[in-house]
């Protein structure tokens, strides 16, 4: 479960610094990681919702900065 919270940061970074990721949009994906963290915190009854929402986010910036151009904007 960890590694959902260390991929994030570490896909964030990569992408911010290769330029695959702007950062607008950098700041806005860790806006949306902060507030999915502050409800798997807080709401430990919904726990595993926050979790794939998380996942869903790791999932599209991993494939940002290594898949290419996926075709989102």
């Amino acid at each position: 479960m960890a590694l959902v919270f260390v991929l994030f940061w570490v896909v964030l970074i990569w992408g911010l610094y290769d330029g695959d990721i702007y950062a607008k949009e950098g700041t806005i994906m860790g806006i949306l990681w902060a507030g999915l963290l502050a409800g798997f915190i807080f709401l430990p009854h919904a726990m595993i919702g926050f979790i794939i929402a998380m996942v869903l986010i790791d999932i599209y910036l991993v494939l940002k900065v290594f898949g290419g151009d996926i075709g989102i904007r």
